[in-house]
């Protein structure tokens, strides 16, 4: 799913950390007035259909993480990590060759030290 373009919306102007809050207390104040915001924007579906399907943190559409697990869970949708799948499969596996090449790299000394004792 597509990033909204967020160059029309009502939320433009407005400083990026008010959307990352760093406490509850902070992010419950925070929403009230960010939601007052988004309820005229003119790119609010958008933005709330792109939060519900993709895994974003902070504050999006009035909305926080809390707010659109329950969305999801009534609406049935899971949301996709923002990282592409692609990333944590490549990162998976080098993991997995790097722990292939230690195991192999075992192997061969217990071979040798057999081979010794033999």
């Amino acid at each position: 799913m597509k990033c909204p373009d967020f160059t029309e919306a009502a939320c433009a102007e407005l400083p990026v950390d008010l959307f990352f809050p760093d406490s509850r207390e902070q992010e419950e104040k925070q929403k009230q007035m960010i939601y007052k915001v988004c309820a005229n924007c003119p790119i609010f579906k958008s933005c709330l259909e792109y939060s519900l399907n993709v895994k974003v943190d902070g504050i999006w559409a009035g909305t926080t993480a809390q707010d659109r697990r329950v969305i999801r869970a009534k609406r049935g949708i899971k949301a996709t990590p923002i990282y592409p799948i692609h990333e944590v499969f490549m990162s998976q596996t080098d993991e997995a060759k790097h722990k292939r090449k230690i195991r192999a790299a075992k192997s061969a000394e217990t071979q040798k030290r057999n081979r010794q004792n033999a």
